[in-house]
């Protein structure tokens, strides 16, 4: 069974806050700092994100390790 839960990145606001490093240029003789908003990409915007119960989550978890080991010994 799959509930949604509060993304845990943005905490269900959608988007994100980072900072971004501005070099100097022309116009400006020092660099910045920016502060810039963007789209969460844990929840693509939407705010929430599924959160899955654990026994679907050890069940993809073993298939996927036994995916790679058997592309392992071929």
């Amino acid at each position: 069974m799959n509930n949604k839960v509060t993304c845990p990145d943005c905490d269900g606001d959608g988007y994100t806050e980072y900072d971004l490093e501005r070099p100097q240029g022309f116009g400006r003789d020092v660099g910045y700092i920016d502060t810039v908003t963007d789209t969460c990409e844990m929840c693509q915007g939407i705010g929430e994100v599924i959160d899955e119960d654990e026994d679907e989550a050890d069940y993809y978890t073993s298939r996927s390790s036994s995916l790679e080991a058997s592309k392992e010994r071929s």
